[in-house]
Parts: structure tokens; C-alpha cells; sequence
């Protein structure tokens, strides 16, 4: 098995069908995908769990602590070489997984995380703008400069640098980049193969500017004066992209 997909999901409905549609086109003998639920209710979330369980490696429902913890009961279990998380809503361009796959095979070094650009769009479809960087220590020390969904991790990268740290609410996955630090082995595929839904968790929420600078503090022990330029630099990236919305 080369990838495990996760999806994390909560009273999501529709949105939740619409990314296991577009995951189906995958190969399912290269491919699982394992959805965490937070223990949904809602009758239209039960019942696409219910039609595309013949699809799923595993499903579990119960009470969670955010996104992070829910990730965090599956990774142990996957059985692909590589994890990816996906929200509901978020789907992928058909040549996703030969492109990402393609990728891995030139390189020369053992990788322990590939990203993709991704294509930020409404609820509608239309598109916004397109997101992510490829991995640099030195932009990724400043802010959360790669595109997260849709990318791959390594499974031996979360047995070497942890899973993600659960106190976080929004950027554990920015976190969890901090702490693996200047040495991660990554590779980057220049095209947007990702949909990712505007609306998700860290869109304008003011909790992404604490817990990004928690995250330098804590974990990279930034000084003051660094703290303080970041966050102005944030800050005025948040501005901007409200006013280009």
C-alpha cells in the first residue's frame, strides 16, 4: 500500500461526499482511505458514511479533541508507506496520485514529505487563487508557507519526529513542521492538484495568529524582536488577502 488517505469529519453531509467522490478515482490497490468522524448525528452525514463504507478501509465515530486528535487515532493503524489529510469538501484533479507518485520515483533521496500547489475555491468551484510553496527551513520559519492538504508524510516521519501536538486547535500541522525541523526530506510537484474548499478551520480565524507565533515561540524560542516582525508580517498577509478577496 502506497498511500493511506485520512479524513477528518464532523456533521460534514454533502461536503464529505463530495471528497469521497473524487477520492474514488484512485487505485484502490495502491490507495485506503480511513475517515475519523467526531461522532456525527446528522442523518444525511450517516447515511454517505453508510453508502461508501464498502470503499473504506476503516471508519470510527466517536468524540474527538479537534482535528489533531482525530488524525492522530489513525496514523498508528494506516497501512500506506505514505498519510495524507484531506477535509470535507477539499477533492483532488485527476492526475493527483500519478503526478505525486511520479515524483517520489525521480527522487534520489529517501523523501519524508511531498507537497503540491493547491487551488483554493468557493463552495460554488470557483477559484480564488492558488496556494503553496515548496519546502524552504527559512520561509517555513516566518509562517506556514506550503499548501498542507493533500500532501504526503512519510509514515516513518510521524515514528521519527511524533504525531501532532493536540493542544493546538488550528496549526498543529504548522507545528508539527517546526518540529521536524531543517533536515525533512521534501520534494514538490509544481502543479495545483488539490481543490481545497475556502471555509476550512484557519480561514480569517484569529487563533491561527496566536497559535502560529505559540508554535516560533515554543519551538524555535524566537527572541522578541523576531516574534515581533513575523507577526507583522502576518498580519499584513492577512489584509491583503481579505482585500483580494
Amino acid at each position: 500500500m502506497l498511500l493511506s488517505i485520512v479524513i477528518a469529519t464532523y456533521q460534514a453531509g454533502e461536503a464529505l461526499e463530495k471528497t469521497l467522490r473524487s477520492l474514488l478515482i484512485l487505485p484502490s490497490d495502491e490507495v485506503e482511505i480511513r475517515i475519523a468522524d467526531g461522532g456525527s448525528t446528522d442523518v444525511i452525514t450517516l447515511e454517505i458514511i453508510q453508502r461508501f463504507k464498502p470503499y473504506l478501509a476503516e471508519y470510527i465515530s466517536e468524540p474527538d479533541k479537534g482535528v489533531y486528535d482525530a488524525w492522530n487515532k489513525l496514523i498508528p493503524r494506516c497501512k500506506g508507506k505514505f498519510i495524507t489529510f484531506f477535509g470535507s469538501g477539499d477533492t483532488i484533479e485527476p492526475p493527483y496520485f500519478s503526478e505525486c507518485k511520479t515524483q517520489l520515483l525521480k527522487s534520489n533521496i529517501r523523501i519524508e514529505y511531498l507537497a503540491c500547489r493547491v487551488n483554493q475555491r468557493l463552495p460554488n468551484g470557483k477559484k480564488i487563487r492558488e496556494k503553496g510553496n515548496p519546502w524552504y527551513w527559512k520561509d517555513m520559519k516566518r509562517n506556514m508557507s506550503i499548501a498542507h492538504v493533500g500532501s504526503w508524510h512519510a509514515k516513518s516521519a510521524f515514528e521519527e519526529y511524533g504525531l501532532f501536538d493536540t493542544s493546538y486547535k488550528i496549526c498543529g500541522d504548522y507545528a508539527w513542521f517546526l518540529q521536524a525541523g531543517s533536515t525533512l526530506k521534501t520534494c514538490f510537484v509544481e502543479t495545483p492538484l488539490v481543490n481545497m474548499q475556502i471555509g476550512g478551520m484557519s480561514d480569517h480565524n484569529p487563533l491561527v495568529f496566536a497559535e502560529t507565533r505559540r508554535a516560533r515561540q515554543e519551538i524555535l524560542h524566537k527572541n522578541l524582536f523576531n516574534l515581533w516582525y513575523y507577526d507583522r508580517m502576518y498580519r499584513l498577509r492577512k489584509q491583503l488577502r481579505k482585500w483580494l478577496l
